[in-house]
């Protein structure tokens, strides 16, 4: 592996075939996840109340720094107006216990598209200092398949 920084495409290459490799696209209908907390939810947060859970995740991330780990509850469905950004280096987002198949969070794609300025990304990171980030054990789902990237998402996988 090249010690070198890595450009800003290639870093969001990596991101993408991370999200990729540890996390299941829903294509056509986000799956019937619980809505109810479950027990083994205490050290993660919670998707309630959605009114305010994006700008809440946003928040965490902004002001966690390098190395924070925020962390989904299993088997909640997390329904995000806007992309999630990573803030700083080495930043995770991953469902508590890494857990796979049905029993990881689903970030679910919502919110406003509008001439193709909307929003259709889940996971950003493209800030400047955003290397090592990672998205492990989480499904994302969206109903946008016929929707373009927002600009946050634009990556080039041929690097």
């Amino acid at each position: 592996m090249s010690t070198a920084s890595p450009t800003r495409s290639r870093h969001s290459s990596t991101l993408l075939l991370a999200a990729l490799a540890n996390s299941t696209l829903c294509e056509s209908r986000c799956p019937s996840i619980s809505t109810s907390s479950p027990p083994d939810c205490m050290a993660c947060q919670s998707p309630d109340p959605a009114n305010t859970l994006t700008d809440r995740l946003n928040q965490l991330l902004s002001n966690g720094g390098s190395n924070y780990t925020l962390s989904l509850c299993p088997r909640r469905r997390y329904v995000i107006m806007r992309p999630l950004a990573f803030a700083a280096p080495y930043q995770e987002i991953s469902t508590r216990g890494f857990v796979s198949g049905e029993e990881r969070a689903t970030l679910v794609v919502a919110g406003p598209v509008a001439d193709g300025k909307g929003h259709t990304t889940a996971v950003g990171g493209t800030c400047p200092n955003c290397h090592g980030v990672r998205l492990r054990n989480v499904r994302v789902c969206s109903r946008r398949i016929a929707s373009l990237p927002t600009k946050i998402a634009e990556t080039r996988l041929a690097d």
